[in-house]
């Protein structure tokens, strides 16, 4: 008896122990669904304690820039800021990123980037304008500086989950955007509270070993931070590590040579091979900075399909721990020292050739504008030469030509004439004429025959700047890296800013099954793509200027970006034009890459391809100005020669000895 009731006892207080886990567990978890079931309220929260801490107590002065994802979310978190801070209204200027230009020199010297929009979009905008932003030499000078990063990403999962992602930037450090400069933020759940982790990589001990630094907690009972959150400095020493760069396009990495710019498989590998291109150029200036060696690498084939940038991938696996139990997480880094953004432009249709710019083809204008000149001025000579005296007629053409003007004619065609002319004079012009046309009829004919053999469509717009000259238009979605960066956020006769995504998804569609009978270009930045390539499934060839298997086809452009050079290396190659400024802002620069231009297969040809004929043509010109001079001064000519050269009696010996030897035969 006594046993059994000790038994039930220990049951009991077992389950009493456990009933009392189990309501902890329901509080715990139903106190943790209360406090995230409006996370809105507790992201304005988070922002109100970092405008408290960063802004107020040091009474700066800043900005609210925002991009929303065309959510009210960003509405409810300034409601609930000014709530959090007892404000009536919001004490400074809250400013749109599509507005960004306007007011960009009545900015504060400090400010808050609010972006509602998932990481990879958000990174790519906030980039931009932060590179902007503190570049610009109007900021340089004031102080205190304070710029702060805060990311709204919505619906994710619970080991991720985290409403406020805060990057703090030391502005005396900025130097090159790269990967290697951000810390890469983790974030993992430890009972109730979540911990904020940033990948540390390229440590002093080894090059490419990946440390995991604790930067702060987050207590979510009190919503408090366990320290303060402080400024994380940039990793500005690679202390001699090697670094890998694929070369993408192998122009950009010129190696000079004696012909033209050419590289080679084998030379890449070489140590000693000097390049001089300007990306090898910018890379040594940054090595040099950040204490890295160069290595260059080439991709072959395949392998290249998905590279965009001169960088190396490499794989780095750590363990960490997911709700107390160990994973192992691999992680693919890139250290790239300068952003290489590729964009591409969906024609809707390649142009081509009508029948008048057929015809037109084989000549430049000043030759046709020759070719008609000449041929006026031979029509307007007959036709003037009808109303001379009939001795003059006879003096320059000679007896019976009554059809000059079609002879002519039949000259140029190819034809055969009716009676020739008798004169000297008239017949060396004749010659003349007939070399003439013989020359533009064979290059004319041949050109012809090579136009034919090529492909019927004009050839595709190779930069921005072309799509504008050749009339297109261009159609961007809102979000774009070209609307935003290119084009600085204006509107322009050719330019269509399409704010409602799906409606670029249908005209991209309409566009790609070539229903646009209109020249359309589609701007495609490295989100949109991916959106399309999801949209669509026969999407677009990536990285290759190929026409679509149906009537649109796509061209690629590349820039690259690069923000505040670090020495007077890169200012030394904007006069040479392969580096040139952006914008107005003094602090972003472009590098379009030039590609060793081919011989263009449809070269027309100008004056310098026929200038052999048309030599021997005015060589022949002349030479019948002379015969028509003898023809009118016979006898003042014969005389002259007689006296000056006594040519003309030797002729005339040597005129009848040929005659005598002639009847005697």
């Amino acid at each position: 008896m006594d046993s059994n009731l000790k038994v039930f006892k220990i049951t009991l207080a077992f389950l009493l122990v456990f009933f009392a886990l189990c309501i902890e567990i329901s509080c715990q978890n139903i106190k943790y669904k209360n406090l995230y079931k409006d996370p809105v309220q507790s992201i304005s929260k988070s922002i109100a304690d970092v405008i408290n801490q960063f802004f107020i107590a040091k009474n700066i002065h800043y900005d609210f820039i925002i991009y929303e994802n065309k959510t009210n979310h960003i509405k409810d978190v300034i409601n609930g800021i000014q709530k959090q801070l007892n404000w009536e209204t919001f004490p400074t200027k809250i400013i749109h990123i599509q507005d960004f230009i306007e007011w960009f020199h009545d900015l504060n010297q400090s400010a808050i980037f609010f972006v509602e929009t998932l990481i990879g979009f958000a990174k790519l905008h906030v980039d931009s304008i932060y590179g902007r932003f503190v570049n610009d030499p109007q900021f340089k000078s004031l102080k205190p500086r304070n710029f702060k990063f805060l990311v709204y990403i919505e619906n994710m999962d619970s080991f991720e989950f985290f409403e406020n992602l805060t990057k703090t930037i030391k502005h005396q450090s900025i130097g090159f955007f790269m990967d290697f400069t951000f810390f890469e933020f983790l974030v993992f759940e430890d009972k109730n509270k979540i911990l904020l982790y940033a990948n540390v990589f390229y440590s002093e001990e080894k090059c490419g070993e990946i440390q995991l630094k604790k930067l702060n907690s987050f207590d979510k009972e009190t919503q408090k931070w366990d320290k303060k959150l402080e400024n994380f400095d940039h990793f500005a020493n690679f202390y001699g590590c090697m670094i890998n760069f694929q070369c993408y396009k192998f122009e950009d990495f010129y190696i000079k040579s004696s012909k033209k710019f050419q590289i080679y498989h084998e030379t890449l590998f070489d140590s000693n091979v000097k390049f001089y291109g300007v990306l090898s150029i910018l890379l040594e200036t940054v090595a040099a900075k950040y204490n890295f060696t160069i290595h260059y690498t080439m991709l072959k084939g395949d392998q290249i399909w998905g590279t965009k940038n001169f960088n190396v991938s490499k794989k780095y696996i750590f363990n960490i721990f997911k709700n107390l139990h160990p994973i192992t997480i691999e992680y693919s880094y890139n250290s790239q020292a300068l952003y290489l953004y590729d964009y591409y432009f969906l024609i809707s249709h390649n142009d081509v050739y009508t029948n008048y710019e057929k015809l037109n083809f084989p000549f430049d204008t000043a030759t046709w504008i020759l070719i008609f000149f000449i041929f006026g001025l031979t029509f307007v000579s007959i036709f003037g030469l009808h109303f001379c005296p009939h001795w003059l007629k006879v003096l320059i053409f000679g007896k019976g030509i009554i059809h000059p003007a079609y002879n002519a004619l039949g000259i140029f065609f190819g034809i055969s004439q009716l009676r020739l002319p008798s004169e000297s004079f008239c017949r060396a012009i004749l010659i003349i004429y007939l070399w003439f046309c013989l020359i533009i009829r064979t290059c004319w004919q041949s050109k012809m025959f090579e136009f034919m053999t090529n492909d019927i469509s004009k050839p595709l717009p190779e930069s921005f700047e072309d799509l504008i000259k050749m009339n297109y238009k261009v159609m961007v979605y809102d979000g774009s890296l070209l609307y935003n960066e290119i084009l600085n956020g204006r509107e322009g006769p050719q330019i269509e800013n399409i704010t409602d995504f799906n409606e670029f998804l249908r005209s991209y569609e309409a566009a790609l099954n070539g229903d646009t009978k209109s020249k359309y270009a589609f701007f495609v930045d490295t989100h949109v793509h991916a959106t399309l390539n999801i949209s669509f499934k026969d999407s677009l060839p990536i990285m290759k200027n190929e026409k679509m298997t149906k009537s649109a086809s796509i061209t690629m452009f590349r820039h690259t970006f690069i923000t505040q050079p670090i020495d007077e290396t890169i200012n030394e190659l904007i006069p040479s034009g392969i580096l040139q400024h952006e914008n107005d802002f003094g602090s972003w620069y472009y590098y379009r890459p030039v590609d060793v231009e081919d011989e263009d297969p449809r070269r027309i040809l100008s004056m310098f391809d026929l200038e052999f004929g048309f030599v021997i043509f005015l060589g022949f010109l002349g030479l019948s100005v002379v015969v028509f001079i003898c023809e009118l001064n016979g006898l003042f000519v014969k005389r002259q020669l007689r006296k000056l050269f006594g040519l003309y009696e030797f002729l005339r010996v040597i005129r009848e000895r040929l005659k005598d030897y002639h009847d005697k035969w």
